[in-house]
């Protein structure tokens, strides 16, 4: 935090006379102005500044999609048609909340006529690269280096320089030239990391020709020594799988090859590497003719080609989550006026290598017409925003000791992160509580546990916007486990994503899951049908209304009710982990695993023994007096890790009625074998 201080102030003082005024966006879960408003580049706002940026808490996730919105187009602005400004991102990049495709951040900016981003890097572990040279690349901005204090002066002004455009690049007796980042102009005092194929020697030089404007230069840079090593390989196997991964399934049998061939994990390839090319092969994981593409064939020409064939298209979300179900769908289903999306059955064998035995081989069947309907959507209908948040403790000197202590430290512990953040919700604001919370995604990215654990939460506390990330990124993980398609669609109907909702709740339905999931589909069709109703009524406008409308008869006859007078489902956030539901009626019959259907026909769907559930219990018709509605944790996963399992429980009277009714509880469980009450309801 220190070096971007120091740069943001540098960039202020150093430029004062062409930079007169500033604004400033600091963000973690959500963007926040400083001011509402431009301030005078003067030398005491700048120490307010400074000042004020010094007492913030450091926590929190960073939501980097809705802080470059802020900055393209500020809130406080209203309508604007001066000219534009440049931006200047003072982060490492990690998109840890909210928005994390890059296209999109990039599409978003160009939407805003935001002028040039530029950001730099300070050589700090957890800095994603790929996304600051793709933002700047995109908007004509550039990546600086900032290795220590002596780098700031030279990288606050090193933007002023006219930028200029790459025409070609050449090493004699090299092939296959790939530059970090895939910059296509340069400014001066710009790094560039080259990386090729061949024999290189002491006094060859690489050629740089560059364009500004008519002006046309030819720079030779000499190559002054030479040193072999087995990590050159794996540097240019690094920039080469990183630039094939950025198309997806366009690129992705050479992704894959190259990340086998050079040991490069990430999008194509598990953490888990064998130890040659053969054993890829005499397992059955990669086809000879498979890695003979990294071989015998050039990264450059291949992502140039996958420029050319997705030109425009990078951005759409309608192919973004259709390829990211590529490894569930079947090849005759997935075909759309852009062609068909190809199953990959190996995806799906590798995925399994990499998560051990919970990853069932698992098909998509989707009806071409929906499909077809997806492409058709505007990009908006794919947009869920995260909710603005209000704060009321942003200053360091509020947050407690222990946890100050615990944050600055990279390992708090799960129960005091979760009893701060309880605290704030109840004594501070809902922006405070997130903040806490989000420390747990923050510190464990990637951590499908934490996201979950987080995003469940966050479905309790009405925060649907911002669940509908983290539940995405999970599904992206492992989209083998229905749950997640399942919460993706709640969350998108409950912020008004109608025909969002409907792709995810599709997806739940179409899928044939593994048996340990229950009567999961059927589950399903009760939700779906909650929300094709308010569809029929008019509370959600969708643009596919009238084939989701038409899908009714066929989800009635799969839930098995058209309506109900009580019915209770639970969900929780940890695998490997047995939660019963239990109901208690007027009548003195208890409902659970062991007695699934009561005498008042009430009825309990199948036990779930392994984890997330659902589980679901209906009573069409209600006699009078108190249900009693309680969870048991009968056994939980003994090498888990230190996250807690929580139940969310909602609770529909009147199913699928006017009248109906929803109430929502989340509770924390203890020890195995206990029994947790979630609700008692009265029925008349």
């Amino acid at each position: 935090m220190e070096t971007w201080l120091d740069l943001m102030e540098a960039t202020l003082v150093n430029n004062r006379g062409k930079l007169t005024e500033f604004a400033v966006v600091f963000f973690d879960v959500t963007p926040r102005w400083w001011r509402s408003g431009f301030a005078s580049n003067d030398a005491r706002t700048v120490a307010e500044l400074r000042a004020y940026a010094e007492g913030l808490s450091l926590e929190g996730a960073s939501d980097l999609g809705s802080a470059l919105s802020q900055g393209a187009r500020p809130d406080w602005m209203g309508l604007y048609d001066g000219p534009t400004w440049d931006l200047f991102l003072l982060s490492d990049g990690a998109a840890t909340w909210g928005l994390s495709n890059e296209h999109a951040m990039s599409s978003r900016l160009a939407s805003s006529g935001a002028g040039a981003l530029f950001a730099y890097t300070t050589g700090q572990a957890g800095t994603d690269r790929r996304t600051l040279d793709h933002l700047t690349r995109e908007s004509g901005g550039a990546v600086f280096a900032v290795n220590g204090p002596g780098d700031i002066d030279a990288a606050s002004v090193a933007h002023h320089g006219m930028p200029w455009s790459i025409e070609s690049l050449g090493l004699a007796g090299c092939s296959d030239l790939l530059l970090r980042g895939r910059p296509t102009a340069v400014y001066p005092g710009q790094r560039l990391r080259l990386v090729g194929r061949g024999a290189v020697r002491a006094g060859d030089a690489v050629e740089l020709v560059l364009r500004q404007g008519s002006r046309r230069e030819v720079l030779e840079f000499p190559i002054h020594e030479t040193l072999e090593t087995t990590l050159a390989a794996r540097a240019y196997g690094e920039i080469a799988t990183g630039q094939l991964e950025q198309f997806g399934r366009t690129t992705r049998a050479a992704a894959e090859a190259f990340g086998t061939r050079f040991r490069i994990p990430g999008k194509a390839c598990s953490l888990l590497m064998l130890e040659s090319e053969q054993d890829y092969i005499d397992q059955g994981f990669l086809a000879e003719d498979e890695l003979q593409i990294a071989r015998d064939q050039a990264a450059a020409p291949l992502v140039e080609q996958a420029l050319g064939e997705l030109a425009g298209s990078l951005d759409d979300p309608a192919r973004a989550l259709l390829e990211m179900l590529e490894p569930l769908a079947e090849a005759s289903s997935m075909r759309a006026n852009t062609g068909p999306m190809t199953f990959d059955p190996d995806a799906v064998r590798r995925m399994q290598e990499a998560t051990g035995d919970n990853a069932p081989t698992v098909t998509l069947l989707l009806d071409p017409d929906f499909v077809f309907g997806l492409m058709q959507l505007p990009k908006s209908a794919f947009q869920v925003e995260t909710e603005s948040l209000a704060y009321s403790m942003l200053e360091s000197s509020l947050v407690p000791s222990d946890v100050t202590e615990a944050l600055q430290g990279g390992e708090p512990a799960y129960l005091l992160v979760q009893e701060e953040a309880k605290r704030r919700r109840e004594e501070a604001a809902a922006g405070d509580a997130v903040r806490m919370i989000s420390s747990l995604v923050e510190l464990n990215p990637g951590d499908g546990v934490f996201a979950r654990d987080v995003a469940q939460t966050l479905m309790q506390w009405g925060l649907y916007g911002h669940a509908y990330h983290l539940y995405l990124r999970v599904a992206e993980a492992r989209p083998f486990e229905p749950q997640s398609y399942l919460a993706l669609a709640r969350c998108a109907e409950e912020v008004g994503k109608a025909d969002l909702a409907l792709a995810w709740y599709t997806v739940a339905l179409e899928g044939k899951w593994a048996p340990r999931f229950g009567d999961f589909e059927r589950i399903v069709g009760f939700d779906a049908l909650h929300f094709l109703r308010r569809l029929e009524r008019g509370e959600l406008r969708a643009d596919m209304s009238d084939w989701a409308i038409a899908q009714v008869p066929k989800i009635v006859e799969l839930a098995g009710y058209g309506e109900a007078d009580l019915a209770v489902a639970i969900q929780w956030n940890t695998d490997v982990t047995d939660i019963d539901l239990h109901i208690l009626e007027p009548g003195g019959e208890h409902c659970y695993y062991g007695y699934r259907d009561t005498t008042s026909g009430g009825h309990l769907s199948q036990d779930v023994t392994q984890g997330y559930g659902p589980e679901l219990y209906v009573l069409p018709i209600a006699e009078s007096g108190d249900f009693t509605i309680f969870a048991q944790y009968f056994s939980g996963d003994p090498n888990k890790t230190a996250v807690r399992t929580k139940v969310l429980a909602t609770v529909y009277q009147h199913w699928g009625r006017e009248n109906e009714t929803v109430t929502r509880r989340e509770i924390l469980l203890e020890q195995a074998t206990e029994q947790h009450p979630i609700v008692g309801i009265h029925v008349r």
